[in-house]
């Protein structure tokens, strides 16, 4: 069996079908964060006019999610000169270290906040707190966002339309062609 996704259908089936699912399940709530700040990188990739594969380009892309895409409380973490950027300590420190740059950012689930903190504010000792659901929440309404521009054609190209990932017999990956070779026993 061989299928492909397009970019709209790997926003719809992994983003906000595969995403969901696992950060719907109690266990392993850290790690989630990791695949929402691949999320976000993403999206962000699929707004500008580069092709997916161009370097160099993680930070404008993470960043450009963030203020054309999730709501405005997220637009002053992404600036360049902010004292809490979620680009270099949440997704930089995610993607190279498994963990938050410093602890200007605190991670937690909903079920842990036991008082009416509220996602994307500073607590008492004026570090963000990002409350998982609510992260994922927003990512997918970033996803809803992105289809939208899509729909009134106001994205610069039409990524959204290409072939993105190839599955075929149960091995996925890119739409560039895959040799498999087998072990010899």
């Amino acid at each position: 069996m061989k299928y492909i996704l397009t970019v709209k259908d790997t926003i719809e089936k992994i983003i906000q079908g595969e995403i969901k699912a696992l950060v719907n399940l109690k266990e392993a709530p850290f790690i989630k964060f990791q695949m929402l700040c691949t999320a976000l990188e993403f999206l962000g990739a699929c707004i500008d006019n580069k092709d997916f594969e161009t370097t160099n380009l993680s930070e404008d892309r993470f960043n450009k999610a963030l203020v054309k895409l999730m709501p405005k409380k997220y637009h002053k973490y992404a600036k360049k000169d902010s004292k809490i950027s979620l680009y270099k300590i949440l997704r930089c420190g995610m993607i190279h270290k498994l963990k938050p740059v410093n602890d200007e950012i605190i991670l937690t689930q909903r079920n842990n906040v036991k008082d009416s903190t509220v996602n994307m504010t500073l607590d008492t000792t004026k570090r963000l707190v990002v409350i998982l659901e609510d992260f994922y929440d927003d990512i997918f309404q970033a996803c809803e966002n992105l289809k939208q521009l899509y729909e009134k054609k106001k994205l610069p190209s039409q990524k959204i339309e290409k072939d993105y990932i190839k599955i075929e017999n149960g091995y996925s990956g890119s739409t560039e062609s895959v040799t498999v070779i087998e072990e010899k026993k």
